[in-house]
């Protein structure tokens, strides 16, 4: 799409990370089949690979 690279994606986790900061959360976790390279770059730890329903996910989690 056109949005694609304007750092939309990044900004959302941000906003998500910022929110569970603010509520204590001491770490968040993500499940991915897609949006790898843009966790790791915010940079989230990637846990394991696994296979759900078919497909292989990222587990990932951050320390906040």
């Amino acid at each position: 799409s056109s949005e694609r690279g304007k750092g939309i994606g990044a900004q959302l986790i941000d906003a998500l990370e910022k929110q569970a900061r603010n509520l204590g959360f001491p770490y968040i976790y993500c499940g991915t089949s897609t949006a790898n390279s843009l966790l790791e770059r915010c940079g989230w730890e990637l846990m394991e690979n696994i296979i759900h329903e078919g497909h292989q996910l990222g587990i990932y989690r951050k320390a906040l």
